[in-house]
């Protein structure tokens, strides 16, 4: 390699550096490739091809899938009657995927469940902490929904 294209691609790769684009969702932070598996039968992967954008051969993506899963306080009952077109063997591959994949699909989930920047949130240190704080914020709306239709509306009055 001449000292002219040498100079040439080290330029390029400290600008790919400095501006943050050497990282690729199939490089580490060193920009060497990460090793490659083959998937199980019972996924594939989205467009993006990122850990985040993997789906179960019925289409829904891993991650909504844990997200139900959570805020269902991890009972997979909920699940697989939300979405019972979906094979138990795409429930147990979803989940062993999710476990090798914990947290890049966790920060999809908090990503797009997270709070507004004016909502009262507790100090909170790690991932499954806001999951808890998640499903407690979902039950809460639940029972006030339920007080709200066990109100004057069914014929209910004040004083019963």
């Amino acid at each position: 390699m001449s000292d002219l294209s040498e100079q040439r691609e080290q330029r390029e790769q400290r600008e790919q550096r400095d501006n943050g684009t050497s990282l690729t969702s199939s490089a580490d932070a060193r920009g060497q490739p990460f090793k490659k598996k083959p998937l199980d039968p019972h996924l594939f992967s989205g467009a993006k091809g990122t850990a985040d954008d993997m789906h179960v051969q019925t289409g829904y993506p891993v991650w909504v899938l844990i997200a139900q899963w959570q805020a269902a306080n991890f009972d997979e009952t909920i699940v697989l009657e939300g979405y019972a077109d979906m094979p138990r063997e795409e429930w147990d591959a979803a989940q062993r995927y999710y476990q090798a994949h914990k947290p890049f699909i966790d920060a999809r989930i908090i990503a797009n469940s997270q709070p507004a920047a004016d909502d009262d949130v507790p100090p909170l240190q790690t991932a499954d902490e806001y999951f808890a704080w998640l499903a407690r914020q979902s039950d809460d709306a639940g029972e006030a929904v339920e007080m709200m239709t066990e109100g004057p509306a069914n014929g209910r009055t004040a004083g019963g």
